[in-house]
């Protein structure tokens, strides 16, 4: 079983890292100017199309998603009465100085993602 996960793994990374960098991408830093409780975005456009972004990348897996207007995403996946949660979020503090790379170019770069 290990040895088809790690494969199925192997198939998939660049999947993966373009994902990744994709949400990277976009800076989800809280905007009070753009902020808009009727439009799904309490904290802004950006946070809101990180969320979107995410929950639509959930949506293409299978998953079943849902957005709570704009403050939090669901998504899930089967039925029953175990789960397995994670809990994250996609907003990101103001970019300060001394990055080697552009923050939001997600460059890939000695085997690490910057941004």
């Amino acid at each position: 079983m290990r040895e088809l996960l790690e494969q199925w793994i192997d198939a998939h990374t660049g999947e993966f890292l373009e994902t990744t960098q994709a949400v990277l991408r976009i800076p989800s830093v809280k905007d009070d100017a753009t902020a808009d409780t009727s439009a799904n975005a309490p904290f802004g456009k950006a946070i809101a199309d990180s969320l979107e972004y995410t929950l639509s990348v959930c949506d293409k897996q299978g998953f079943a998603t849902e957005n709570f207007a704009g403050y939090a995403g669901h998504a899930s996946f089967g039925t029953g009465t175990e789960i397995a949660a994670m809990l994250g979020h996609l907003d990101v503090v103001p970019v300060g100085k001394g990055w080697v790379y552009d923050p939001w170019s997600a460059t890939l770069a000695d085997g690490e993602i910057w941004g």
